[in-house]
């Protein structure tokens, strides 16, 4: 496995622990969750833009309050927050256990020069 950096590149290098393995499918997990999220906003807001607007609908509405949808995008946001978060600290913990080194490298910056 050739794990270089190449021009047009995407995602992260190969794996060669478990933990990075267990990395790169967080990763993957966070790209779709987030790429949802953006997609989910872009169309709701242009479905805001589209129906909302002066022409579509030229007298606004005096809803001031919807219970089911103030408690809705206060509870999907935690329950997005949680799925992230506890394969976030399985992976955290993981990262904890760090194996017998075969060689240590010791190496002391100074402001003009390394020691």
């Amino acid at each position: 496995a050739h794990a270089t950096a190449v021009d047009g590149g995407l995602g992260l290098q190969d794996a060669v622990t478990p933990v990075m393995h267990d990395i790169i499918s967080f990763h993957n997990m966070l790209l779709v969750i987030i790429t949802s999220i953006v997609i989910l906003v872009a169309v709701l807001l242009a479905i805001v833009i589209l129906r909302f607007n002066s022409r579509a609908n030229p007298t606004p509405s005096k809803t001031t309050h919807n219970t089911l949808l103030e408690v809705a995008w206060t509870v999907l946001p935690v329950m997005i927050l949680v799925v992230i978060a506890i394969p976030s600290f399985r992976l955290l913990y993981k990262e904890v256990v760090v194996p017998e080194a075969d060689m240590t490298v010791k190496a002391v910056g100074y402001q003009w020069y390394w020691g």
